[in-house]
């Protein structure tokens, strides 16, 4: 019984770390872990379950412009909304002035919280 504790446990940590890497890979811009989760399958547009942030929401916070269009490339959605308040990658890019993340993001047809919400989404 100890033991299929513990390999239980073992599973669940797994799948946790591999989607806690993803958001800390975007975080610190670091492209090799970030493809090397991509590339093992992960679910890029996984919301942690604290406030439904993705990788792509802390590329953005962070003024991450390489992980941001490495994460969009692969298939993540730009106008993918946070559980808390509504904010899309555009809101927080724009908040927090990275002005050339946010260009990029919009030229990628991204859009704000408040203009998603006009929009009935």
């Amino acid at each position: 019984m100890k033991q299929l504790l513990i390999t239980i446990a073992a599973v669940v940590m797994l799948g946790c770390e591999q989607n806690l890497s993803l958001y800390e890979a975007a975080e610190r811009n670091n492209l090799d872990l970030l493809k090397q989760e991509i590339n093992a399958g992960v679910n890029i547009d996984a919301a942690n379950g604290k406030d439904g942030e993705t990788a792509l929401h802390r590329a953005a916070t962070r003024g991450n412009l390489e992980a941001a269009k490495l994460l969009i490339e692969k298939g993540a959605d730009p106008n993918v909304r946070r559980k808390k308040r509504g904010y899309t990658p555009l809101d927080l890019a724009s908040r927090r002035g990275h002005t050339k993340l946010a260009d990029f993001i919009r030229k990628l047809g991204g859009k704000t919280g408040e203009e998603l919400k006009a929009e009935g989404k």
